[in-house]
């Protein structure tokens, strides 16, 4: 028995759409709010989590009414199909409504940056002028005004030279109040902002579910994890398309910060469409489900818990346990990676000033080159120990980080993310595989929106916690953040008994 990795390639065209889409999103969304809107962590946080609390109804609704349909397509390309241009022009709509913001703060755009110029200097005089009695707070300062920190011409020198951690976040909570600022005066850009991001949200939390169970649909069990990592690696792809594009764009480099990011968000949606239509002539999802079934009756391959006459399943109390500990496990990992992922892109620049995109890059390519391999080592060693063993690396790579300050070298960084590339996509392609184990043929969908349930819900609330340390405790806050709830994840997996098949 073996995996067919064309089909599953061509399968994983759909999560390569959700992938690309959430990369721009993690790389832009948070700087937008923060950086040109001016909202501090906390809020730009509270924001997201209220745009993504409707996902954690609109995700497991999608996946079961996925199972329902009887188009002539099958039952989750509709959704896919919909969703997928849905989410791209709104998108799009999105972007031209942080272009309109960029222009609105365009007279302290040059700020951002590290290189010396007469506009620089020209930008933090007008924003040492707009109010010197704005109050400012970072590590080791208390709440004081600008003017109490520097006089006029003592904060304009700053932009003549290197400016240490400290004194960088001062300068950017000085400019996000003043971008603050702007946005008060009209707010329509922001509410059109919002509108259209609440949208775009929407529509992708309407075929997430739909996306990720058609792998289990076309693959029979012991294959699932192997059929999970080409999936997951289908994603990474996805991920560094857009990190590619970002590179060319300069996104990612902190002069650009307070630019638009409409190029990059365009460039996205494009390469969404482009994977659609590949999809959709090349995606034979009726046939190929119906040859699935008729495999696994052949091979008598079932699952562990019994099926009713209706193909659904009744759980054990030991594996109902064991379903409540993955999806446990799967909001506590979320919660402490997807903080990192969701604000790495500002920490950065504020923290350690370097650019993102590289680092980014370099996760997405070893996570996408280690998924195969590892999806081979899962099938031998058993989908528990894997998942394990990348938390384990996960959280010493985020502890690592934790050392890390302003001057360290970029490559350092790179190292770091690249151990945790290797311990996220190990985690990865095990995690949904464990949990669709436990479903009957007709639950498939509804067990992949439980599994994505648990990972919207911890990607709800972690913004906001998460922002509230990054607000009023410290940025370097981050990584210890995440390393805790990736060992509250670890003790979870320690005590799951069912779910892992091996091939």
């Amino acid at each position: 028995m073996k995996l067919n990795y064309k089909k599953t390639i061509l399968i994983g065209l759909a999560f390569f759409m959700i992938e690309s889409f959430w990369q721009a999103y993690d790389t832009v969304i948070a700087k937008v709010l923060t950086d040109k809107f001016g909202m501090s962590q906390l809020s730009s946080g509270l924001l997201l989590s209220f745009n993504n609390l409707p996902a954690l109804i609109l995700i497991p609704l999608f996946g079961g009414l996925s199972d329902k349909c009887k188009s002539k397509r099958g039952r989750r390309t509709p959704f896919i199909l919909a969703g997928t241009l849905t989410a791209a022009l709104l998108f799009i709509g999105l972007s031209f409504t942080d272009t309109i913001q960029a222009s609105r703060i365009s007279d302290i755009e040059d700020i951002a940056g590290n290189e010396i110029t007469a506009e620089r200097t020209e930008a933090f005089g007008t924003l040492y002028d707009h109010d010197p009695e704005v109050l400012l707070s970072g590590e080791g300062i208390s709440s004081k005004k600008l003017s109490e920190l520097y006089t006029r011409e003592e904060f304009v020198s700053l932009s003549e030279r290197k400016m240490s951690t400290e004194e960088a976040e001062l300068v950017t909570k000085a400019r996000q109040s003043y971008a603050w600022d702007v946005t008060k005066n009209d707010l329509f850009p922001l509410v059109v902002f919002i509108a259209f991001l609440f949208l775009a949200l929407m529509a992708m939390a309407s075929f997430r579910s739909p996306a990720m169970s058609l792998m289990p649909d076309v693959t029979v069990s012991p294959l699932r994890s192997a059929g999970n990592s080409v999936v997951n690696l289908m994603g990474s792809v996805g991920c560094v398309c857009i990190l590619g594009i970002g590179i060319l764009l300069g996104t990612g480099r902190p002069e650009n910060s307070l630019k638009s990011t409409a190029p990059l968000v365009i460039a996205t949606a494009a390469v969404m469409a482009a994977a659609l239509c590949i999809f959709l002539v090349f995606v034979k999802e009726k046939k190929w489900a119906e040859e699935c079934s008729s495999a696994s009756l052949r091979t008598e391959i079932g699952t562990e818990a019994q099926k009713d006459a209706s193909g659904k399943r009744k759980l054990t109390k030991g594996e109902f346990i064991s379903l409540v500990l993955i999806l446990g496990a799967t909001a506590f990992r979320y919660m402490g990676f997807n903080a990192i992922f969701t604000k790495y892109a500002v920490y950065s620049g504020e923290v350690l000033s370097l650019d993102y995109n590289v680092t980014f890059m370099i996760f997405q390519i070893v996570s996408a080159s280690s998924l195969i391999p590892m999806g081979m080592v899962s099938t031998r060693i058993g989908r528990k120990k894997s998942i394990l063993f990348g938390t384990a690396l996960l959280g010493l790579s985020m502890a690592a980080a934790s050392f890390m300050r302003s001057g360290v070298d970029i490559w350092v960084m790179n190292v770091i993310f690249a151990l945790a590339a290797l311990g996220w996509s190990t985690i990865n392609i095990n995690a949904l595989p464990m949990t669709v184990e436990l479903a009957g043929e007709s639950d498939v969908g509804r067990y992949t929106g439980f599994f994505y349930t648990a990972s919207m819900a911890a990607q709800t609330f972690t913004p906001v916690l998460c922002g509230v340390f990054l607000t009023y405790v410290s940025m370097t806050t981050l990584f210890p953040y995440a390393v805790f709830f990736l060992a509250l994840s670890f003790i979870a997996m320690i005590f799951v008994k069912h779910g892992d098949v091996r091939g």
